[in-house]
C-alpha cells in the first residue's frame, strides 16, 4: 500500500470512529431508535453521505451502534437492544443482560 493510500484509509478508518462515536452518544442521550443519519451526522460533524458510506445505511449504523453498545457494556442501550430483540444484545453476556434488565425496571 503506498503512502497516498494508507492516509486515505486512516482518514476512513477515523470518519468511522467519529461517526460511530456520535451515534453511541445519540442512543445515550436520545434513545437507540432515535439515532438518525442527519443528526449523526451533525454530531460527528460530517456530511450526511459520510454516514451512508461508511455504514451504508441508517439500520447499519444502529446495527454497529448496539454491537459496540454490547462491546462497552452501555446498559441503557443495550436494554433497548433486549427490548426489540436486536441479535447482539440478545447474544450479549448473561451479567449484562441481566443488568439491562434490571435498569429498566422501576
Amino acid at each position: 500500500m503506498n503512502m497516498l493510500s494508507q492516509r486515505a484509509e486512516t482518514a476512513r478508518e477515523e470518519r468511522h470512529r467519529v461517526i460511530l462515536e456520535a451515534g453511541l452518544k445519540l442512543a445515550e442521550r436520545d434513545g437507540w431508535g432515535a439515532i438518525t443519519r442527519d443528526g449523526v451526522a451533525r454530531a460527528a460533524e460530517v456530511a450526511d453521505g459520510s454516514v451512508n458510506h461508511a455504514f451504508g445505511t441508517i439500520e447499519g449504523l444502529r446495527n454497529a451502534v448496539m454491537i459496540e453498545a454490547v462491546a462497552r457494556r452501555i446498559v441503557s442501550i443495550v436494554a433497548t437492544g433486549l427490548v426489540v430483540g436486536h441479535p447482539a444484545a440478545r447474544d450479549a453476556p448473561d451479567d449484562l443482560k441481566r443488568e439491562a434488565a434490571l435498569s429498566t425496571v422501576g
